[in-house]
């Protein structure tokens, strides 16, 4: 490449240069001289020219002639003197420093100045306090924080508990200072980074937060730990994390794009997940785009949830009927009095916040107690596993032997072995062998009543056996009937939670309006999204931000596709033109 070659008019004579220390003394009058000063700052004026002796023509004198340059004018009027001066002797002038010069010394003198003060203050007792942004929520600075601090770090490391680079000197904070991407200089790439990625500071908070791993595998990209969690805002709680954060993705129509593009290439097990490992908890099959739907305000347009837009059903195979129980149904006996209402089975479990299981022996057994012999109707027959009714069964003798000393008072053998005999007969009078006493009992579902009242309850209604297959799903097997166990989800949100104690003041139906009508076990009777919207909106009485019932860190381990630690800016376009196509 050729250099660059200055115009045709440029004068190389003249010194003024933009990196010139000083100036001419004349300058601020408009009219500097034309050679300007010395580099050590003395006037370097001279006289407009240095007349030359022209020698005359044929009968004529020499004379001086002006040779003052066409730049400053041509040749003057006057013309020089007779000794041959310049008729215009030089402006002597004081030069003076020229102003990029002074901003030079301005700017030195600030950078020592800034350097001594915070030598100063650095070694000082106010370091800590001066380089801090503000002071910490009040649980990073407390004593068990301190103490996990010190058992990750070693000795007492204050700010370089969470800032690494904070217990080194200033050599090394210049080098990580150069090392952040984008850098201290890149002032332009500062301005369009959209949002934090992550950082070595998001190791660090995974060090004391190891469960707290980040979104969804198909995230467009990562977000640091500070872009949400912003420390150093005051000693009370943390700052509460700006819903905006989440509708900056969810509400983007190229980011939610691109997420779903991603989500094709990644394995479907990547996305199974539950909070909560010791509950059983219902899994609704994920979307195939994936959670990319374009939300930003619940009440707004937030989707259906998804048991009820993809009319989602129940496994469990138990067969119930809400309607029955808790419905306009006249033939339902009362319970100590009263009727059957949600209370009378769902019970809230400790706190309030989710309700404790539906158990036979706390909820089931009171009306379907498992009597089998009319006569004998405390004698029942044990709740649970096949084998232990099959074991009692084969053991009636034994069973009623007990059954009688205990109940009934009956203490002599001799007494005893009438007593057991007479029942063995009435029962082989009623049911035929053993075998067929056993099939009714896995088997039927006979709805007719005992002859006897038990717990207050009347003897309407009751099942003769309340056998398994009343309520169970039963079939035939190889040693012993295959009794279905029912398995009733504790965790029906796996996405979102949900706080009953909150929702206290509202009757069960409000919220669960299809509970009387159903008639099946397998109806899913969560609240529709429209029925939490009534409180849950801007006009309601209930929050309504995604941090109500969300939370960004969803996966319990973490996600084996590397973070990237540089910003991939051709994904977004890259993805989002693919799933155009």
């Amino acid at each position: 490449m050729k250099d660059q070659l200055p115009a045709p008019d440029f004068n190389s004579q003249r010194y003024e240069r933009p990196n010139q220390k000083w100036v001419c003394g004349w300058l601020c009058d408009g009219t500097p001289c034309k050679n300007g000063p010395d580099g050590k700052g003395h006037c370097g004026a001279t006289a407009d020219c240095h007349p030359v002796l022209k020698p005359g023509n044929e009968g004529e004198k020499a004379a001086f002639v002006c040779t003052r340059s066409k730049e400053l004018g041509g040749p003057c009027e006057e013309g020089p003197r007779a000794d041959g001066c310049c008729s215009h002797p030089p402006k002597l002038c004081q030069p003076q420093l020229s102003l990029r010069h002074k901003r030079g010394l301005v700017t030195k003198s600030v950078i020592v100045l800034t350097l001594g003060l915070l030598l100063v203050i650095f070694y000082g007792g106010y370091r800590w306090r001066f380089i801090s942004p503000g002071e910490l929520s009040f649980k990073h600075q407390s004593a068990a924080f301190a103490q996990m601090a010190h058992d990750l770090h070693g000795a007492n490391q204050q700010c370089a508990a969470c800032h690494a680079a904070a217990k080194s000197g200033p050599s090394d904070w210049i080098a990580t200072a150069s090392a952040a991407d984008p850098g201290p200089h890149e002032l332009q790439k500062l301005l369009l980074t959209p949002h934090p990625e992550t950082t070595r500071l998001d190791l660090t908070c995974q060090k004391c937060h190891p469960h707290h791993t980040f979104h969804e595998p198909n995230v467009a990209w990562e977000y640091s730990c500070s872009s949400c969690h912003q420390e150093h805002k005051g000693g009370g709680p943390m700052k509460a994390v700006n819903v905006q954060h989440c509708v900056g993705c969810h509400g983007n129509a190229e980011v939610m794009q691109a997420a779903a593009k991603k989500g094709e290439l990644i394995p479907a097990h990547h996305f199974d997940f539950q909070f909560d490992q010791t509950r059983a908890s219902f899994r609704a099959p994920r979307p195939a785009k994936g959670y990319t739907q374009l939300i930003t305000e619940f009440s707004k347009d937030h989707p259906e949830f998804l048991v009820h837009r993809e009319n989602l059903k129940d496994p469990n195979t138990l067969r119930f009927s809400h309607a029955t129980h808790v419905g306009d149904n006249p033939n339902m006996p009362l319970l100590d009095g009263r009727k059957l209402d949600c209370a009378s089975c769902h019970k809230p479990g400790p706190g309030g916040v989710y309700y404790q299981r539906v158990t036979f022996e706390a909820n089931c057994k009171a009306c379907h107690s498992l009597q089998f012999d009319r006569e004998n109707p405390g004698l029942t027959i044990p709740h649970g596993e096949p084998a232990f009714a099959q074991a009692f069964l084969r053991s009636l003798p034994q069973q009623y032997a007990s059954y009688a000393s205990k109940s009934k008072g009956i203490t002599g053998k001799t007494e005893l072995d009438r007593f057991v005999r007479e029942q063995l007969k009435e029962l082989r009078d009623q049911f035929g062998s053993g075998e067929e006493l056993e099939q009714k009992v896995f088997f039927s579902d006979e709805r007719t009543a005992p002859a006897t009242s038990i717990g207050g309850l009347s003897s309407k209604g009751r099942s003769m056996f309340a056998g398994c297959a009343y309520c169970h799903e039963v079939k035939p097997g190889k040693d012993l009937p295959i009794v279905t166990a029912p398995v009733m989800p504790e965790r029906w949100l796996d996405r979102g939670r949900f706080d009953h104690s909150k929702h206290a003041n509202l009757s069960c139906v409000t919220c669960h309006e299809q509970a009387i009508f159903s008639k099946h076990a397998s109806d899913i009777l969560l609240p529709t999204q429209h029925s939490c919207a009534a409180c849950h909106r801007p006009q309601g009485a209930a929050r309504n931000d995604c941090l109500e019932c969300h939370s960004y860190h969803h996966r319990p381990e973490k996600f084996d596709l590397p973070i990237r630690t540089e910003r991939n800016t051709n994904f977004l376009k890259t993805a989002t033109s693919s799933a155009g196509k």
